[in-house]
């Protein structure tokens, strides 16, 4: 008798302390769901901004290349650029 009430609460305190984890893990998952969402927001922001910038914008990467925020103008450039290395 004095075995199985020690397994009950050794069981019990086993489930608790899976229950402490799960809440820890679903707490970190909405924390991270909520950085993601912030950052997608940040990232439109920025979009826009650029995107209505009266003049050009652009940046060059760590290899040299250059390259534009919207991706249609990128590839153009990218196209233009390996054409005229050849």
């Amino acid at each position: 008798m004095k075995d199985e009430n020690k397994t009950k609460k050794r069981d019990l305190n086993e489930l608790m302390d899976l229950r402490r984890q799960k809440t820890k893990v679903t707490k970190a998952e909405s924390k991270h769901k909520r950085k993601d969402e912030k950052q997608e927001k940040l990232e439109a922001r920025l979009r826009t901004v650029i995107e209505s910038l009266p003049f050009d914008f652009f940046g060059i990467d760590a290899k040299g290349r250059y390259f534009m925020p919207l991706r249609e103008i990128s590839l153009f450039i990218e196209t233009i650029s390996e054409k005229n290395s050849d």
